[in-house]
């Protein structure tokens, strides 16, 4: 079923985005990477409703009926699903197709899809996926993130552009790009500390030699 607040408009009322003009060029497929922080199932729902060709990676739930549902419910709002699993021609067609892909990338990364950057002043392993799309097709990388605003009672959203210039040295770039979504979201989450999702261990991957489990 399609959700209350979207069914009903009423998504209008209670998500207000900044920077929405950014995502409106559809000429062109851009990476749009953002974090667990605010509601972010709401704020991606507000973002799909008014841009109109908004993509997002998932990772499929374990629990098929569950994993079903959650779908539904997230394409039935405006966004379309890429899972992780899925093949990389399909999220270079969603770019060519001048879709906005959405990468969540503030979760612990396993060694073989992360590197290590600087998070809270500890080397946190970080997904690189949606840096390595950026460089490799020449995309332009956005940051978006949310909170709940008590004053006005409305989840807002800010996107901005990431202002990055490669140098041509491939592993430099990289981790240059990712360590500057990462920075986005330390200071996004140091003005909303307590509308984080500190519960995930974003830390669990240690650099080689370092306790393997600080929790």
């Amino acid at each position: 079923k399609i959700p209350y607040y979207v069914k009903t408009k009423e998504i209008e009322k209670i998500v207000e985005i900044k920077g929405l003009d950014l995502l409106n060029d559809t000429k062109d497929g851009k990476i749009l990477v953002t974090a667990h922080i605010g509601n972010w199932e709401v704020a991606g729902a507000g973002v799909a409703y008014f841009i109109k060709n908004l993509n997002s990676l998932a990772y499929r739930i374990k629990n098929k009926k569950l994993n079903r549902l959650i779908t539904e419910i997230r394409e039935n709002s405006g966004i379309k699903i890429i899972f992780h699993d899925q093949p990389l021609k399909d999220f270079v067609k969603a770019l060519k197709n001048g879709k906005t892909i959405a990468f969540l990338v503030d979760q612990n990364a396993l060694a073989h899809r992360g590197i290590f950057v600087d998070f809270f002043n500890l080397k946190a392993s970080t997904v690189t996926f949606p840096a390595k799309l950026a460089l490799k097709y020449k995309k332009e990388v956005f940051f978006s993130y949310n909170y709940y605003d008590k004053k006005t009672n409305k989840i807002i959203v800010n996107i901005e552009k990431l202002y990055f210039k490669p140098t041509g040295n491939y592993e430099e770039d990289l981790k240059n790009l990712v360590q500057t979504y990462t920075k986005k979201i330390e200071e996004a989450v140091r003005k909303h500390p307590d509308q984080y999702f500190w519960v995930h261990k974003r830390w669990k991957t240690r650099p080689e030699g370092q306790p393997e489990n600080i929790y």
